[in-house]
């Protein structure tokens, strides 16, 4: 499951030349964006989150751009949403309730699935 701020996310990686090798322009990358979105589920935001997000702010006091993670941690405590997968597990581990996992502990999890 996804919130939108994970797909506006993935547009920015993709679109800058500084996060990326070979970026894409804007009509390819939000055609991938629109692929991602058929594929899976795009939870709506909630209203609850912006309230959450004041409550982690308060606790966490970010700076600058800092702010969008907690935006996501409290996008995902509204759908009751506990694990992320991300490369970013620093900004992510400091908030209560949320798992952070790097890409290969996800896959690592589906891996022993299929074994069973």
């Amino acid at each position: 499951m996804l919130v939108p701020q994970v797909l506006l996310e993935f547009f920015a990686v993709v679109t800058s030349d500084s996060r990326v090798l070979q970026p894409l322009d804007a009509k390819k990358a939000w055609e991938q964006v629109a692929a991602l979105r058929t594929g899976l589920p795009v939870l709506d935001p909630r209203q609850e989150a912006l309230t959450i997000s004041g409550q982690l702010i308060d606790e966490h006091t970010p700076v600058g751009g800092k702010v969008f993670d907690l935006f996501l941690a409290a996008q995902m405590r509204s759908h009751g949403i506990g694990t992320i997968c991300t490369c970013n597990v620093t900004d992510f581990a400091r908030v209560p309730g949320i798992d952070a996992l790097i890409p290969e502990q996800i896959l690592a999890r589906y891996d022993t699935a299929a074994d069973e």
